[in-house]
């Protein structure tokens, strides 16, 4: 090996030393305005706020603190007089499911006594909210969100007519309605996921009838064929006092005729 190929192999390892030294001993305190728990944002740090509720639900969002994250995955200072890593717990939930929980697994670098720096190794979707926890028991919650919440609740069941339930569209909806009340939008999906639960009820109701009817026609006694007719009727004579304007009113009108005129035997 020559001399110059030795030396660039020395220049070499102690470029990659240095510039390894140096990333490491960048990791000073960051200059905040005052204890808390601060995200990095688009313009700096923003501070986290202090979380009151016992838990996180569509009728708090209004609370939460709306934070534009810097690019790249979820960065967080705790910055605490008093800091123990054990003691401290993250997770985030979706905006439109908030009862969802995920623990996250926090990445801490120490900055200084009464500073750390915390990434996670999971990635936070720009459409969650973050909990913190940095002691133990409840006392010392903190959030933040990184979306709008009554924007992402609006897109979503405005734009999404198949949900898990028309149910729990109404049940979320009514709850987003107490931290946003009285908004026009908010209130017009409430009408609109009410509708479907309506329409969920009739077709339920059809479907029983339907049963009921081709139990009757796959029936070989005379009594179980009167049983399902009296079902067929009953259920029927439900679903027009109940769903006057339900799509399956004329099938259901056509087998209350059957079953009526075949009772009447």
């Amino acid at each position: 090996m020559s001399t110059t190929v030795i030396f660039q192999a020395i220049a070499t390892s102690f470029l990659t030393s240095f510039l390894l030294f140096s990333t490491f001993s960048q990791a000073e305190p960051i200059k905040l305005d005052g204890y808390g728990i601060y995200v990095k944002s688009e313009s700096g740090y923003e501070r986290a706020k202090t979380y009151k509720h016992l838990r996180v639900d569509f009728e708090y969002l209004s609370e939460l603190p709306v934070i534009k994250r810097a690019p790249g995955g979820l960065d967080m200072i705790v910055y605490r007089p008093e800091i123990n890593i054990d003691a401290m717990a993250f997770d985030m939930r979706p905006i439109i499911n908030p009862g969802a929980r995920t623990s996250l697994t926090p990445i801490y670098k120490k900055l200084s006594e009464e500073q750390y720096s915390v990434k996670f190794e999971e990635d936070v979707p720009h459409s969650s909210i973050v909990i913190a926890s940095v002691s133990w028991g409840n006392n010392a919650l903190y959030s933040a969100v990184f979306s709008q919440p009554l924007a992402s609740i609006i897109s979503y069941y405005g734009g999404n007519d198949v949900v898990e339930a028309a149910t729990t569209a109404v049940w979320s909806i009514e709850k987003s309605l107490k931290s946003y009340p009285k908004n026009n939008d908010l209130v017009a999906l409430q009408k609109k996921w009410e509708g479907k639960v309506v329409e969920q009820k009739a077709e339920e109701q059809y479907e029983f009838i339907k049963e009921a009817w081709d139990k009757y026609e796959q029936a070989s006694s005379t009594d179980t064929k009167l049983a399902n007719l009296k079902q067929v009727k009953a259920r029927a004579k439900f679903y027009f006092e109940n769903f006057p304007d339900g799509k399956k009113t004329a099938q259901v009108k056509k087998m209350h005729k059957r079953a009526t005129k075949k009772l009447d035997i």
